[in-house]
């Protein structure tokens, strides 16, 4: 179940970053759509949020609950920063520096094995993003790549601390609540640095701003449902799917057929390194 939940999670992201993508190009500040996207997307959590009400039952849940809250608002902060300077496809492949922190943090905080098939996967996988979006563009250590590393860092750490907090805590009302929280700080830092736009979203972009958030809710009640009942080393690289979902969708809607050989090598390897998670 957490393999199907995980690869959900990884078409649901795919398709959330494009629509960001898309806004942040067309001039839509980063950290309005922030406050306003990841509120919009925790409100949508509160019905099922509230029937599964749940809060930690100790002092080193409460901790992580409060950590993971945090981490989560400075990853969707940095990859917002990230995705107003530099292309989806450099985000994605630098994203992919989250698998070495969950690897390692899984290993020293839920004794998860390290195993000889999940090293392997991981190359595998790192290697498809690689072969599968690089072109001409390179990996420069620009400001938005140095963002989107950030941005991977906050990630795996939020993701290990996701499912520490999940002991307890329910991941509809941990998603809900993670949001939520998100987007007020983002209103908040608006507020402080006195940069708020007016309005917050321009009017042509609302409908897009409400299917992300929508999508994004669902996206993270599968992701860390999947964190709960599955192994974090395992579920985190599981959701690269979303680059082949994005190469897939990208071939079929958008009639993008350049490098197409590149990218069915790339799809190739992040499916095969998904497959050893899996079987192995």
């Amino acid at each position: 179940m957490w393999f199907i939940l995980a690869l959900l999670a990884g078409l649901l992201f795919a398709v959330n970053k494009l629509i960001s993508r898309a806004m942040f190009v067309n001039g839509v500040n980063p950290i309005a759509f922030l406050a306003v996207h990841d509120l919009l997307a925790g409100l949508l959590l509160v019905p099922l949020a509230i029937l599964n009400f749940s809060l930690p039952h100790s002092d080193k849940t409460w901790l992580a609950l409060i950590l993971c809250v945090l981490f989560i608002f400075l990853a969707n902060f940095f990859a917002a920063l990230s995705l107003e300077k530099t292309e989806a496809s450099l985000y994605q492949i630098a994203g992919q520096s989250r698998h070495v922190v969950v690897l390692f943090g899984a290993y020293f905080l839920f004794s998860e094995a390290v195993s000889l098939a999940k090293i392997i996967s991981i190359i595998l996988i790192v290697l498809g993003v690689g072969v599968a979006l690089l072109n001409k563009s390179r990996l420069k250590l620009t400001l938005g790549i140095n963002y989107a590393f950030v941005s991977a860092f906050f990630i795996g750490l939020a993701f290990l601390f996701v499912k520490l907090a999940a002991v307890d805590v329910k991941p509809a009302f941990l998603g809900s609540l993670g949001l939520i929280v998100s987007g007020l700080l983002a209103y908040g830092l608006l507020f402080v640095t006195k940069k708020r736009p007016s309005p917050m979203i321009p009017t042509g972009y609302r409908g897009q701003l409400v299917i992300a958030a929508a999508i994004f809710a669902v996206m993270e009640l599968c992701l860390f449902t999947a964190l709960h009942i599955g192994e974090a080393s395992r579920v985190t690289p599981v959701t690269q799917s979303s680059v082949i979902f994005t190469l897939v969708g990208g071939y079929i809607f958008l009639s993008e057929r350049a490098n197409i050989k590149q990218k069915i090598i790339g799809c190739f390897l992040i499916g095969t390194g998904i497959g050893l998670l899996y079987f192995f």
